[in-house]
């Protein structure tokens, strides 16, 4: 079964970014040898409803995304990859309750990323570095500063991890578990006392009425 579906996946023409997320996940590439330049287009599963960029001053810039703008979604990811806003909201859905989104946030040229699901009321940040995450034992962990907070360290990114983490989930939105239940992948935003639900959406969701 699973040379057939590697078979498909190395012969369906998805371009050279879906051939490379297909390497790690159905090939067992690792990721040194299968990662996406920086520079290169995203591939979506499924292409948000919804984008929001916010600066540090306040300032945000929102797209309500139709067939006929989707391009702008690439740019908005590219702007911001390259040095443009402190965060970045890609929601899929309408309904509250049921909405999902991926949050990125910036502090110079590291990043955090945030999975929120609102029918589980969840928040998963990936991490950064696994092997790190797993050695944790209780309130012995690396901290670091991260846009004026204490944060774990292994949850903050440089640009190269958070673009192949990026790619994976946006790919896999049909089956997020795919890449988000691995254990390692994904933790919770301290592996002690983390804030509750309410209070991480409202700081990385905020409002959607815009």
């Amino acid at each position: 079964m699973a040379g057939r579906i590697w078979d498909r996946a190395v012969n369906v023409d998805h371009g050279r970014v879906k051939y490379n997320l297909d390497k790690q996940l159905l090939g067992g590439f690792p990721v040194e040898r299968a990662c996406n330049r920086i520079d290169a287009p995203f591939y979506f599963y499924s292409h948000p409803d919804f984008a929001l960029r916010a600066d540090a001053g306040g300032g945000t810039e929102s797209l309500e995304v139709t067939e006929g703008n989707r391009p702008k979604v690439q740019q908005l990811l590219a702007d911001f990859l390259a040095d443009s806003g402190q965060r970045l909201r890609l929601t899929w859905g309408k309904a509250a309750g049921k909405r999902r989104h991926i949050v990125l946030q910036r502090d110079g040229g590291r990043f955090l990323m945030a999975w929120v699901r609102e029918d589980k009321q969840t928040v998963e940040f990936h991490v950064a570095d696994r092997w790190t995450y797993l050695d944790v034992e209780g309130k012995k962990y690396p901290k670091d500063t991260f846009l004026g907070k204490v944060t774990p360290a292994y949850l903050i990114h440089d640009l190269p991890t958070l673009r192949n983490a990026l790619d994976l989930l946006l790919a896999n939105l049909d089956r997020p578990e795919r890449v988000t239940s691995p254990m390692g992948e994904y933790a919770w935003e301290k592996p002690v006392k983390p804030r509750p639900y309410e209070a991480l959406w409202a700081e990385l969701v905020g409002d959607t009425s815009h």
